[in-house]
């Protein structure tokens, strides 16, 4: 076994000779290469087997009806163990190139999150400040509107309704802040869940 791996680390085997070579020579596999390339596609899965590209029919057969998408890849032969080390060093190259991508866009990504969270955090600022100055303005208005009303007579304060109405709103605030109340609602919205 030791042989075997000395001869596809492409180390001389002493006594091995020409068996080397034809082992080498006589491995053939297929991968798939991607590509945007239409015409390429096509040349590559029309079909037609090639014994100087493609070496071995039955492998080939094969490798042209397990092709996971044919319309953007296409197999390739892999003939000998310099071919099938080329194959793994471009595809270590690409698995770099992609990382390599990955991290340019994971920074990209986190450069543009910060820009615009600081826009966010500066039109949110600007829309408090003028949130808070439409308040105040609305307020001198409302307070002008009830002295104009109440200087002219317009408005007249009916002490009955006032008290009425913030007998209402205290009997309602109790309603909603009452312990008993919430924990009823809390169990039955929680049956409700169950029985989902």
């Amino acid at each position: 076994f030791y042989p075997v791996l000395q001869q596809a680390n492409g180390q001389a085997v002493p006594g091995a000779g020409g068996a080397a070579s034809s082992l080498q020579q006589g491995f053939v596999a297929y991968s798939y290469s991607f590509s945007a390339d239409p015409q390429r596609l096509m040349q590559a899965n029309s079909g037609q087997f090639n014994p100087q590209v493609h070496v071995d029919y039955a492998k080939w057969v094969q490798a042209m009806q397990n092709n996971p998408d044919p319309t953007c890849c296409y197999p390739e032969p892999l003939v000998g163990l310099p071919a099938l080390e080329a194959r793994v060093t471009r595809q270590q190259q690409a698995v770099q190139d992609c990382t390599t991508a990955l991290e340019e866009l994971r920074t990209g990504f986190g450069n543009l999150k910060d820009a615009l969270q600081a826009q966010s955090m500066q039109k949110l600022e600007e829309c408090r400040r003028r949130h808070q100055m439409l308040s105040h303005q609305l307020l001198q208005v409302v307070t002008a509107v009830e002295g104009y009303a109440a200087a002219s007579g317009a408005a007249r304060r009916s002490p009955q309704a006032e008290a009425q109405l913030e007998g209402r709103l205290a009997r309602l605030e109790e309603a909603v802040h009452a312990p008993a109340c919430a924990r009823a609602r809390l169990e039955e919205l929680w049956g409700v869940l169950r029985g989902l």
